[in-house]
């Protein structure tokens, strides 16, 4: 008697133990791979939010002059500081993230084919 009542207690907490290890590890797993494919990830989301830059005989913008529009366009904002992602192949747009002195940050996508009249 006093075993089976020992052997139930040892198969509840392994049980219990077994539930809890294996959602930690499916959290760590999910976690990692959220990191690792973070940058696809991203991409995909801009893709789907902004489209796809589909290549035209239209010249494309080169990033000197879609940072030049980007800085002439917050030009009332000279605290702004930033950097461009260059993660992106040729079809994803230009993307700017730009930073205020109390860390909000701003994300600009400029489409690479964009014609723009100054």
């Amino acid at each position: 008697m006093k075993s089976l009542k020992l052997r139930q207690i040892v198969f509840t907490l392994h049980c219990y133990l077994g539930f809890t290890v294996g959602l930690i590890l499916i959290i760590v797993g999910l976690t990692g791979s959220l990191s690792v494919f973070g940058p696809e990830i991203d991409q995909l989301l801009i893709r789907q939010q902004f489209g796809q830059v589909i290549p035209t005989q239209e010249a494309r913008l080169s990033i000197g002059s879609a940072f030049e529009t980007v800085k002439a366009a917050y030009a009332s904002q000279p605290e702004l500081t930033g950097w461009i992602d260059t993660s992106g192949n040729s079809h994803s747009p230009y993307r700017f993230v730009l930073s205020t002195k109390d860390s909000n940050e701003i994300e600009v996508s400029l489409k690479p084919s964009a014609v723009l009249i100054v």
